[in-house]
């Protein structure tokens, strides 16, 4: 994969970022990355070629305000970049630890983007939950909500996410899909397959630009053979090509 100096995309108004879903893998090596690029240099060479990050090992565990900070520091050379942080899985139900993790989120300042909230695939529709959780979110952050299934999939439920200017997290997978409805400001996509012809590429790039939204955030699967920085990168072109 050659390099490149990455700029965001800015199209009518709106701004697309692209990336993965993590970068510091090891089996990216030779693929990806440089084979003798030392772990702690992937993210600056990561950032070189992708707008944004999806950081999702804050999932399983609390991160560190000194790790929040060390990325931020690596990634001084591409100004327009910004990480994604997954909120932790029991944030939806132990509401008492919620504050600490958005306050050590806050320590990436301006490079944070949007929270990311994946709810349990075993959880049926909830509003009451919902709306506890986005009453939970500092009103300075954004977030974008995956639905655990498809009963979340109505106009109440859409509501509570307008109301709170609060994205939908578009999915597409072969194992879960969710439609890609517009309720907020921005988007957010996670294109999970492993596979996308051109022309697949290239219908999500006019879906995407079809809608009003100030900011979208794309992110390609991770896979051991590099498949989603090759996608990622794929996408940034079939952008640049239809500019």
């Amino acid at each position: 994969m050659g390099t490149s100096s990455c700029k965001l995309r800015v199209e009518n108004g709106m701004r697309i970022r692209v990336g993965t879903s993590g970068f510091a893998y090891k089996e990216w090596k030779g693929a990806f990355y440089p084979e003798k690029l030392p772990a702690a240099k992937m993210l600056a060479f990561y950032a070189e070629r992708f707008e944004t990050v999806e950081i999702n090992n804050t999932f399983y565990r609390m991160p560190k305000p000194s790790a929040l900070a060390g990325w931020a520091r690596d990634v001084a050379g591409a100004p327009e970049f910004k990480f994604v942080l997954k909120a932790p899985v029991y944030l939806s139900f132990l509401h008492e630890t919620a504050a600490m993790f958005f306050d050590v989120a806050r320590t990436l300042g301006r490079r944070l983007g949007p929270i990311y909230v994946q709810l349990p695939p075993t959880k049926k529709k909830d509003a009451e939950l919902l709306r506890k959780l986005l009453e939970l979110v500092p009103r300075d952050l954004r977030v974008a909500i995956e639905p655990g299934n498809d009963t979340w999939f109505d106009d109440e439920i859409y509501d509570l996410l307008r109301a709170r200017d609060a994205a939908l997290c578009t999915i597409d997978d072969t194992k879960k899909e969710v439609p890609l409805v517009a309720t907020a400001s921005f988007g957010y996509l996670r294109l999970r397959r492993t596979k996308y012809t051109k022309a697949a590429l290239a219908a999500w790039r006019d879906r995407i630009r079809a809608q009003s939204w100030k900011d979208a955030w794309v992110f390609f699967k991770h896979e051991d053979r590099a498949t989603g920085p090759r996608l990622a990168a794929s996408f940034r072109r079939v952008l640049e090509a239809n500019a």
